[in-house]
C-alpha cells in the first residue's frame, strides 16, 4: 500500500513539475518594445562622419572609428 502511495505522490509531483515548466516557457523573455528601440539606437550612428566610406592605403580615416591606415573617399 505504502508503494502505492509513494508512487501515485511521485507521477503527481512529475506532473506539476511539466506544468509549471509549461507555465514558466510560455512567458515572454521581459524584452520590450523599448528596450528593441534603445539597442537599434546604440548599434546606428547618430552621425555619419563620412558617407563614403573609406579606401586602402591613406593615413587615417574616421568612419566607424579611427582606421589609421586609410583615407576617406570623396
Amino acid at each position: 500500500m505504502k508503494k502505492k502511495i509513494f508512487g501515485g505522490i511521485a507521477i503527481l509531483a512529475l506532473v506539476v513539475m511539466a506544468a509549471w515548466n509549461v507555465s514558466i516557457g510560455s512567458k515572454t523573455n521581459g524584452i520590450t518594445d523599448i528596450m528593441l528601440a534603445n539597442v537599434e539606437a546604440l548599434a546606428t550612428s547618430e552621425s555619419v562622419t563620412c558617407p563614403n566610406g573609406c579606401l586602402p592605403n591613406g593615413d587615417g580615416c574616421t568612419c566607424n572609428g579611427w582606421n589609421a591606415c586609410e583615407k576617406e573617399a570623396s
